[in-house]
């Protein structure tokens, strides 16, 4: 996957959420809010069926194609013919939001003799 469009929200965040008795517990994480990816990987099994691609696979959505029964899809018709069924276009952009937990840490502290 490449990336088209900046997030509009990246963040890192650390969190001490407890802290009592000497124990302490605290996460870690990075997120993204906004912005899109191109997925190619999905696009590159999205094909027609033409004779090029013979022998590759293709995605499960591919059964809910355009068709005579089927009218209201938003995916192109099977035509080997057709040159542009995955060509580049907005339906493989996939939302980039995501929530990546980092590090998570369980602590002790010895209490001081003195």
């Amino acid at each position: 996957m490449r990336q088209v469009t900046c997030c509009r929200m990246c963040m890192v965040a650390s969190v001490r959420l407890f802290s009592a008795y000497g124990f302490d517990f605290s996460i870690s994480c990075a997120y993204q809010l906004g912005g899109k990816l191109f997925d190619s990987g999905y696009q590159s099994l999205m094909h027609n069926g033409s004779a090029a691609s013979a022998g590759q696979n293709w995605h499960k959505d591919i059964l809910n194609s355009w068709s005579e029964s089927n009218k209201g899809s938003n995916i192109p018709r099977l035509n080997g013919n057709d040159t542009y069924a995955n060509s580049a276009s907005d339906r493989f952009l996939i939302s980039s939001n995501y929530l990546d937990l980092t590090n998570i840490t369980l602590g002790y502290t010895f209490p001081r003799r003195g």
